[in-house]
């Protein structure tokens, strides 16, 4: 029950490194919690995930909820919700490092640009492969076995 409130509203979030973590480390604290293991016990999170045995990592559903909504969106023409996605807005940049976009991480995620996401989000059935390939087998970034 825990899961599905963390996770509401995540298909708009922009996911960076150390948002990452922080899903990782509340995932395997929310675990503990549950498994009722005392921090006194000295066990490695490899330890709790086997225990758990779950097939899915918050952070790889985080991401299939973002790569549905991404496909949605997509489907549907001339909505507003897509022109803010795929559409540039004008004016100059700012100084610095280029701000982490929504639509860069479903390109880090799925591995393709925009223009072949287009072409694969069309076909419903190839998108569901797709977003299951792309989630099945998500590493945590912070395990180490």
């Amino acid at each position: 029950m825990i899961f599905p409130i963390v996770t509401y509203g995540s298909e708009s979030w922009t996911v960076r490194k150390k948002e990452r973590k922080k899903i990782n480390a509340f995932e395997l604290w929310t675990w503990r919690r549950m498994l009722r293991t005392p921090w006194t016990d000295r066990r490695t999170n490899a330890s709790i995930i086997d225990e758990v045995k779950s097939k899915r990592s918050l952070e790889a559903t985080i991401t299939q909820l973002k790569l549905q909504y991404f496909g949605h969106v997509m489907r549907t023409n001339g909505t507003l919700e897509q022109d803010i996605m795929i559409r540039q807005v004008d004016g100059c940049r700012r100084q610095g490092r280029p701000r982490l976009r929504w639509m860069d991480s479903i390109k880090e995620n799925t591995g393709f640009g925009l223009e072949k996401l287009k072409g694969i989000v069309k076909d419903r059935n190839k998108w569901r492969r797709l977003v299951a390939e792309k989630t099945r087998n998500r590493e945590r970034t912070n395990i180490k076995r």
